[in-house]
């Protein structure tokens, strides 16, 4: 989504959709970092800390992940996959990518800790297609919901992502768009928000269009094209709606 990667030069902005998807996947970690991938140094890599808000095991983590992962298409590699008494790794494949999880137990009793890494690497030179970028960060329109569209919808900082899990945000429809029905209010129709994003988007970037309806027959439309941060929000610098 936020850039086409070409095998000889993977640097840490490919890993963003990676953290994203990772952080929808597990809730807010403890500590989360990138850099150089350590089994490639052309590729990236994220690690994630956290305890006991992460899951329950460090099966439940990796279970959690591997939903999460190939849910956004992509596939396992069951010769990646090896087992231990404090950890689990495996390997995952899509458009010209690997991605090898590695989730290890480093505390139990009274409180579990776990160490999260997903290294990103190329693994041929043809770049991932936009549409596979794209889809590597799921927008929640229940975040989009609550900006003023129709109003000034850069009054504030908009949230792409990170008000509900990952299970709870529905598949896009036949038109792409991911739906998201507003509360009613006072007993009449809340409305609806929905989001597309789009493949066409500048390097770096990431574009989406979103339709927002607080009931009643108007419908605000924007065309948003940015920067979307690892926590969700995307960023000031360079930001435009239309």
């Amino acid at each position: 989504m936020l850039a086409l990667l070409a095998a000889a030069s993977l640097g840490a902005q490919p890993c963003a959709p990676i953290q994203a998807l990772a952080q929808q996947a597990l809730g807010p970690a403890g500590v989360v970092a990138t850099g150089p991938a350590s089994t490639d140094t052309t590729g990236c890599s994220v690690s994630l800390n956290g305890g006991a808000e992460l899951g329950a095991s460090f099966g439940q983590v990796a279970a959690k992940l591997d939903q999460a992962l190939t849910g956004e298409g992509w596939t396992r590699n069951l010769g990646a996959d090896a087992d231990g008494p404090d950890g689990t790794a495996a390997g995952y494949d899509r458009a010209g990518q690997s991605l090898s999880v590695s989730v290890s137990q480093t505390g139990r009793s009274p409180e579990p800790a776990y160490s999260v890494v997903l290294a990103l690497a190329a693994t041929s030179d043809a770049a991932p297609a936009p549409e596979a970028m794209t889809a590597a960060v799921v927008l929640d329109p229940a975040c989009l919901a609550k900006t003023a569209w129709a109003v000034d919808p850069a009054a504030d900082k908009i949230q792409a992502f990170g008000c509900r899990p990952l299970s709870d945000i529905p598949a896009p429809d036949a038109e792409g768009f991911v739906n998201y029905t507003r509360p009613a209010v006072d007993g009449q129709d809340g409305g609806f928000t929905r989001a597309k994003p789009s493949a066409d988007a500048p390097a770096g970037k990431v574009v989406f269009v979103v339709q927002d309806n607080t009931g009643g027959s108007f419908t605000a439309q924007a065309t948003v094209t940015g920067v979307l941060g690892g926590d969700g929000f995307m960023e000031t610098d360079g930001l435009t709606v239309e």
